[in-house]
């Protein structure tokens, strides 16, 4: 059976009445939410969900104009009838206190904040990159399960639960071998821990109502009804129950196993994820604390300046004569026709209220954030990724401590899950006289073999990205840095390449060092021939070769001299390191060293191979341009 939703607030009163332990609630509004019949544990994270939804005005009966409030049907069938019937209007409506009235322009400012964090952890190349040290076939199979088992979109709802209630609840299963991860709503969880300081579960229990369409025996049409919904994971068995219909005179229904899992695991496939970690409390602190009173003044300020505009334009018609007046039309096309000495006109806010209400609005938003420690624009100007993060420093801070509560508590308990129960139940075992194994669906290599684990240890660890791509000034910057430190013998080969290899995405950076080694070492060795040799007697003898009137017999005479061997390496480095163009480099060799243009490109090409650019650049070189070639002359020269 299908479920039509998590439950939310109908769910909650479906729960309240069922339980029967709590206040009455009015039976018709139920959207109305009193003290709900829910433990307190519950009723503290349903309210918080509320807000992160926008969705604690519903309860309210009074709009923010003093009439009652209606929903869209009742909004369409009282504009279609053309009038407004009675009992729409409630008397002494005006006086009720606008705080307990529902706005009509929310603002909706704690989902704003959750949504923001949110996407810092989780967002387009935002979350970590898996890893599983010295064991890349492991690694490979890891991230083979986090792709299929949609693990990241997952990931990004549990910290939405996370930050909007404070708790984040997250497990896997396989079905049809198929690996997923699922999402749990934690108001509806009640876990049993086998170590509460480390949040290890021993089982937990998923119950929630829903609503589900069933045919009126009588007369014979659909109607909706609640439903309740229950599931339990232990160590060794996933059980889900047969749905049972609420009803109010029986706190205890008659539960029937619907379906049974033997895992066997020896686990609960289940992490539990606490927001903001707590001592005394299984439930963390939401994003939100201490920001819901600003969130419902920026909600009241907006709900009544919008009513100071839509009064202002539509004003009161002001009429001074001392005639009497009939039924007084406005419009422009309808006229007061007034005696002499009489007066018409409208009575019209100066604006100043409106201002002032916005004013106060925003400044409550920006207490809000300041509390929440949320940044939502990014500063003006051309910034480097140094100053953006400073300038979102506090706000960063608080992120680094989300990465170590849904790294280290969930991705990383998940994926180790994964691991365990990979090697469990992929052993061979002896089934009906035969050897069998169980297999994992996960597509084929690129190589089009099958994913397997690799020889261990099974650990997998996280590597976050950071916050914000560095610019291209910052890679230069991080370049002209590491080079001057090198020259000046301050660090080796492989620092000055660590240093810049967050900018250009290098993930190996032995292997870069070594490339690069590589190529100048090529390119010296070439410069050291030159030097003892000088040029081949075939690229003296090359078409458009030009030694200044020298014959290939005197070859020795364009040996190079220790000083200039030494600047050739430099030059030849500095192509590798990407500090040079190529083509400016191979100029500089021609004009300044006894060597042809096609040793000097073939040099320098070389290096220039072997060169790091950042993923984000682009070559402007035409592809079948060779770089050693003199620029093209163009018209007019």
């Amino acid at each position: 059976m299908a479920l039509t939703g998590y439950g939310g607030t109908a769910a909650a009163v479906a729960a309240a009445a069922q339980l029967g332990i709590g206040d009455d609630t009015d039976s018709s509004n139920p959207g109305r939410v009193g003290k709900l019949s829910l433990s307190p544990r519950q009723q503290t994270l349903d309210k918080r969900w509320a807000h992160y939804r926008c969705e604690q005005y519903a309860p309210r009966r009074v709009a923010w104009d003093g009439s009652r409030v209606v929903g869209s049907s009742e909004r369409d069938s009282i504009a279609l009838a053309g009038y407004v019937p009675p009992g729409f209007y409630i008397a002494n409506s005006e006086t009720l206190p606008i705080q307990f009235r529902r706005p009509t322009t929310p603002y909706h400012l704690c989902k704003v904040i959750v949504d923001r964090f949110t996407s810092l952890l989780f967002g387009q190349k935002r979350h970590p990159r898996i890893t599983v040290a010295g064991d890349k076939q492991t690694e490979d199979f890891v991230n083979a399960v986090v792709e299929v088992g949609r693990l990241w979109p997952a990931m990004m709802q549990a910290r939405t639960y996370g930050g909007a209630t404070g708790t984040a609840v997250v497990g896997f299963k396989l079905v049809s071998g198929r690996p997923m991860f699922e999402v749990f709503d934690s108001r509806w969880c009640i876990p049993k821990f086998i170590d509460r300081s480390n949040l290890l579960l021993g089982s937990i229990e998923y119950r929630h109502t829903f609503k589900h369409e069933v045919q009126d025996r009588e007369s014979g049409e659909w109607v909706e009804v609640d439903f309740w919904y229950r599931r339990v994971i232990d160590t060794k068995t996933d059980t889900i129950f047969e749905p049972v219909r609420v009803d109010p005179t029986n706190p205890n229904p008659s539960w029937k196993i619907a379906a049974t899992v033997q895992h066997g695991l020896g686990f609960c496939p289940v992490v539990w994820i606490q927001n903001q970690p707590g001592d005394t409390e299984i439930d963390g602190d939401p994003d939100c604390m201490g920001v819901y009173e600003l969130a419902e003044a920026v909600d009241r300020l907006l709900s009544q300046s919008e009513r100071g505009v839509l009064a202002n334009c539509d004003p009161t018609v002001v009429v001074t004569t001392d005639a009497q007046m009939g039924e007084i039309r406005k419009g422009s096309q309808n006229a007061l026709k007034l005696p002499a000495g009489g007066s018409a006109q409208y009575m019209e806010m100066s604006g100043g209220g409106i201002m002032q209400a916005r004013e106060q609005a925003q400044l409550y938003k920006d207490m809000a954030l300041e509390v929440a420690q949320c940044v939502l624009e990014q500063p003006d100007g051309q910034k480097t990724a140094t100053e953006v993060e400073r300038n979102f420093a506090a706000m960063l801070a608080r992120a680094d401590t989300f990465r170590e509560q849904y790294g280290e508590m969930g991705v990383k308990r998940l994926i180790n899950m994964v691991l365990v129960a990979a090697v469990q139940l992929t052993k061979p075992r002896l089934a009906d006289g035969k050897i069998t194994r169980f297999e994992i669906r996960l597509p084929k290599t690129s190589d089009g073999q099958t994913q397997k684990l690799g020889k261990g240890p099974f650990q997998a660890d996280l590597a976050w990205p950071p916050y914000f791509e560095p610019s291209l000034n910052d890679a230069n910057m991080a370049v002209q840095a590491a080079s001057g430190a090198r020259m000046a013998e301050l660090i080796d080969d492989a620092a000055a390449t660590k240093f810049i290899a967050p900018f250009f995405q290098l993930e190996d950076v032995s292997k870069s060092v070594a490339s690069i080694k590589s190529a100048t070492g090529q390119a010296q060795a070439e410069i050291e021939r030159m030097a003892l040799e000088g040029p081949e007697r075939d690229e003296l003898n090359a078409p458009g070769v030009d030694m200044g009137g020298e014959t290939p017999d005197k070859k020795q005479d364009v040996a190079l001299n220790g000083a200039q061997v030494t600047a050739l390496a430099d030059l030849v480095k500095s192509v590798a390191l990407g500090e040079l163009p190529a083509i400016a480099a191979i100029e500089i060799i021609i004009v300044g060293f006894p060597v042809p243009r096609e040793v000097a490109t073939k040099m320098v090409n070389a290096a220039a191979a072997n060169a790091t650019k950042p993923d984000d650049t682009t070559d402007d070189t035409p592809e079948d341009e060779d770089v050693g070639s003199p620029p093209a002359p163009t018209e007019g020269q």
